[in-house]
């Protein structure tokens, strides 16, 4: 096995794992200190809609510069948000910390994927991929349990931000040193617009963009779901979401190896199946049946990034792979911030299997585009 890919791998599964471990509780402690549901939207919003404007400069700039560095002030970012956050609990400065850490972990998004890209070999592609998105996927399912631990036995917030960000000070120190070099190069705007607008592209990028939608609803409406529906402990909650992840690396792996047999369209039609029924019925109220659902759904969510992957690096020019998966992101960015906005308030006001529920129709109806343009997914 490549032994860059395994560094990549490790390095990016524990960033991820920091950068997860409080995603799903971010809802659960804004409402602990007062936020109302159209606030935490906006919070999420503002995030969001901070990743758009970032997105489109920092992958061309990973195009231009070492994405290694990129990650380091990435991450730089990430520990001044954390620090802050510790520190305050003001609604215009959340606001601005939101900003932060928008621009934050879309600069890392872009540049470890490009990383990823310019560093797997093209013969083992589908290996490389299984391996760098199962410790993806295991370093989330522990952080997302140790989090809820933590809250469970009384460790207050303010200790676990200060903690992260000492942890995301130290990995930007240890990324720049650890990290490979990818080369760089300089192409004119109009190149990248020859990439994109192509109808197998744009298609690609709409259903991106349907499937991100629950981005934003988890982001708001997930872990109050759990609290304030299901009525979990934040121990337990952290195990509902914790375990639900951990199939998701087995089923990259799995993926990685019958990808040949099972086709890619296969895949990705199975997994935004599975991704949108199981969103749906995860939000009945009976605990057992809907972490058998949300389990479902990560399956189904692993299947599609698998493919997500598979197929960037098949449809676009290697070489321009910063300021293409900069344009996925934007994209996906653009869905996260618009359902957060809007299904903020809807969640507080309805019931938060709301969202949920509505989340996973517009996977669905990502399922039917795919369906019905089916020769643009066919990669072979």
């Amino acid at each position: 096995m490549n032994k860059q890919i395994i560094r990549i791998s490790i390095f990016n599964g524990i960033v991820r794992m920091l950068k997860t471990a409080l995603f799903f509780f971010w809802g659960i402690y804004f409402s602990s200190i007062g936020l109302s549901g159209l606030e935490i939207g906006t919070f999420f919003s503002v995030n969001s809609f901070a990743s758009i404007l970032t997105i489109l400069p920092s992958g061309l700039s990973n195009d231009r510069f070492k994405s290694k560095t990129l990650i380091s002030i990435s991450l730089v970012m990430a520990a001044v948000f954390y620090f802050g956050m510790a520190s305050t609990t003001s609604f215009p400065i959340l606001i601005l910390l939101s900003v932060l850490i928008g621009v934050s972990l879309k600069i890392y998004d872009s540049s470890s994927d490009s990383l990823f890209y310019r560093t797997a070999e093209t013969e083992n592609f589908n290996k490389h991929l299984g391996l760098f998105q199962s410790f993806n996927y295991i370093t989330i399912s522990l952080g997302i349990m140790l989090t809820g631990y933590m809250i469970g036995a009384n460790i207050d917030y303010k200790s676990i931000f200060t903690g992260v960000a000492i942890i995301f000070l130290s990995l930007a120190i240890i990324g720049f040193f650890i990290l490979p070099k990818n080369d760089t190069t300089k192409f004119e705007i109009i190149h990248y617009k020859k990439d994109i607008f192509k109808k197998d592209v744009l298609v690609f990028l709409l259903v991106i963009g349907l499937f991100a939608i629950h981005f934003g609803v988890e982001g708001t409406s997930y872990g109050l779901f759990l609290k304030k529906t299901l009525h979990l402990s934040s121990l337990q909650t952290g195990l509902y979401m914790g375990l639900a992840i951990l199939p998701m690396a087995i089923s990259a792996l799995i993926i990685s190896k019958k990808l040949k047999n099972w086709k890619p369209k296969n895949i990705l039609i199975f997994g935004l199946l599975l991704s949108g029924f199981g969103h749906i019925l995860m939000t009945i109220k009976i605990v057992e049946i809907s972490f058998l659902f949300r389990t479902i759904h990560e399956i189904g969510d692993s299947a599609f990034f698998f493919f997500l992957y598979y197929g960037t690096s098949k449809i676009f020019d290697m070489d321009r792979i910063g300021g293409n998966t900069g344009m996925i992101n934007f994209v996906s960015a653009i869905g996260g911030a618009v359902s957060s906005a809007f299904f903020g308030p809807i969640g507080e006001n309805f019931g938060y299997d709301i969202p949920i529920a509505v989340s996973g129709g517009t996977t669905l109806l990502a399922t039917i585009i795919v369906i019905s343009f089916i020769k643009y997914f066919d990669h072979k």
